[in-house]
C-alpha cells in the first residue's frame, strides 16, 4: 500500500509539473479601479474585458469602479501579452498598459492594474 501512495504522489508531481511547463487554462486575480465618474459613484456600472494581442476579448466580467475579481486565460510557457479595457454604462472607458501573462512561476497571478486611464 505505501508503494501505491508513493506512486500516486510522483504521479501527481508530474502533472503539476507538466501543466507549469505546457501551459493551459490559467486563473489570474485582475485588480484596479476607473476615475470617479458624475453622479453617484457606487451605481457605476461597468465591463471589464480582457484583450489578447491579437484575438481581440479573450473574457470580460462586470465590475463596479473598484474591481477585484479572477479571470480564466489560456497561457503557455511563453509570455503573451494582454490589455484589459474597462466600458462603463456612462460612455466613459477605460485601458490598462499591456500586461504580460504566462504559465511560468515568475509571473504573476495577481494583477493590480492600479487606477486606469480613459481612453
Amino acid at each position: 500500500m505505501p508503494k501505491v501512495r508513493c506512486a500516486a504522489a510522483v504521479m501527481a508531481g508530474l502533472v503539476l509539473a507538466g501543466c507549469a511547463t505546457l501551459g493551459g487554462d490559467m486563473i489570474v486575480r485582475v485588480s484596479g479601479s476607473v476615475p470617479p465618474g458624475q453622479g453617484d459613484v457606487r451605481a457605476l456600472d461597468c465591463e471589464l474585458s480582457m484583450l489578447g494581442e491579437g484575438e481581440g476579448v479573450v473574457s470580460s466580467k462586470p465590475v463596479g469602479s473598484t474591481f477585484s475579481v479572477p479571470m480564466m486565460v489560456v497561457a503557455g510557457p511563453e509570455p503573451q501579452s494582454y490589455q484589459f479595457a474597462v466600458e462603463c454604462r456612462d460612455g466613459r472607458s477605460f485601458a490598462s498598459k499591456p500586461v504580460q501573462i504566462s504559465s511560468r512561476r515568475s509571473y504573476a497571478r495577481d494583477l493590480n492594474l492600479g487606477e486606469l486611464q480613459e481612453r
